[in-house]
């Protein structure tokens, strides 16, 4: 026969998992109240400041910086609508490499048909 302190540790145990799935239950049970954060607007609306007073051309930035770069194809890919396009002569398993495969897969998740070159 058990020693009664063990007997009684064993018993609080018992009941404190009880309570516990109990009170797990009980919030599974309450409903979600989640508030759906607002699309962004399409990509094109916001150029459109930029490309207002060059109808017609096209044209290129240069980001020389890794992190500049990084966060302006991140936030190109969150705003695509339609297809990604993306051309890397070395595509590394690094965090640079791991974050811009995320954001693809994110974009494509999305519907955005994404092709890398």
């Amino acid at each position: 026969m058990r020693d009664p302190a063990q007997r009684t540790n064993c018993i609080g145990r018992s009941a404190l998992t009880v309570i516990m799935r109990l009170l797990g239950l009980a919030l599974l049970a309450l409903p979600a109240h989640a508030v759906e954060p607002a699309p962004p607007p399409p990509l094109a609306a916001q150029l459109d400041g930029l490309t207002a007073g060059h109808p017609g051309q096209s044209a290129a930035a240069v980001l020389e910086k890794g992190e500049e770069s990084l966060l302006a194809r991140a936030w190109l890919a969150d705003r695509a609508a339609a297809s990604i396009d993306i051309q890397y002569f070395i595509w590394s398993t690094d965090n640079i490499g791991i974050l811009a495969a995320e954001v693809l897969l994110r974009a494509a998740d999305r519907g955005v048909r994404v092709r890398v070159l």
